[in-house]
């Protein structure tokens, strides 16, 4: 239904929208403007929304309990009884905002019977820079929705970030990892695998899809290569530099309390 209203003069003339319509906050109503080309005269466009069933779930990239909006609606008759129709949603949480797939009851779309990905898994890196530390944690939900080429795409840009932050900026990956090596930052044995790791991510950031071969065992595997780098270069230094202020702080502690001291 529309309802519209103008000042009172003429309306001869064509009509033309203005701008794009407008959905109210509670997507009831939904408004838009049109101007007569001959008199200038403006009428507002008021239109009654069918009100969706928003559906409450727990979101598997966030893992916040919130409601889902549609933004995407396919066919019905998705099963025997035709009663199951395809939709995308988005997660209503401001911080999230990702959306997933969902079969839902073609009259009631709150009536949720599947939907995916039903989790999504990352990976905490606390003691690595932020920028790779999301990175890397990136990586790690692409794996666990068997997005493996996006995964592997992740990892090389987490190895190269990592070689940057350690002032290592000239040169092509290959030798940024040897120079890691060279200075100190890995192992000779960490650098055969940061190379492992590039030569996979070389194949998914250039396109080389077709020799890609690539299944589940062996993206785990080049994840585990990047978890060693990033604890190696970041996490285990940064857990014996806790080490040793803790036991420094003790012995100060222990010096301060001893009768006699200084």
């Amino acid at each position: 239904m529309v309802v519209s209203g103008h000042s009172g003069a003429s309306s001869d003339g064509p009509w033309t929208a203005q701008g794009r319509p407008v959905l109210s906050p509670d997507r009831r109503v939904r408004q838009s403007v049109a101007v007569n080309e001959n008199s200038g005269e403006a009428r507002l466009g008021v239109q009654l929304c069918r009100i969706v069933p928003v559906p409450a779930l727990e979101c598997p990239h966030c893992n916040a309990y919130v409601n889902f909006v549609q933004v995407w609606t396919g066919e019905t008759g998705l099963n025997d009884r035709g009663n199951r129709k395809l939709v995308v949603m988005q997660c209503a949480n401001e911080h999230c905002k990702r959306t997933i797939g969902a079969l839902v009851n073609a009259s009631n779309a709150a009536q949720v019977s599947q939907f995916w990905p039903t989790s999504v898994g990352g990976k905490s890196f606390p003691d690595v820079p932020g920028d790779i530390a999301e990175t890397a944690d990136e990586a790690h939900r692409c794996y666990s929705i068997q997005a493996y080429r996006a995964a592997m795409a992740m990892v090389r840009a987490v190895i190269e970030a990592t070689a940057k932050n350690k002032g290592i900026t000239s040169g092509n990956l290959e030798n940024k990892i040897d120079q890691l090596a060279l200075q100190g930052f890995i192992r000779e044995d960490a650098k055969d695998a940061a190379h492992a790791v590039r030569l996979v991510g070389n194949d998914a950031a250039h396109g080389d899809l077709a020799t890609m071969i690539l299944d589940k065992p062996d993206a785990l595997d080049v994840l585990d290569l990047m978890d060693d780098i990033l604890d190696e270069v970041f996490q285990s230094p940064a857990k014996v530099a806790r080490v040793r202020a803790n036991r420094a702080a003790r012995k100060a502690a222990a010096q301060q309390s001893t009768p006699g001291s200084p």
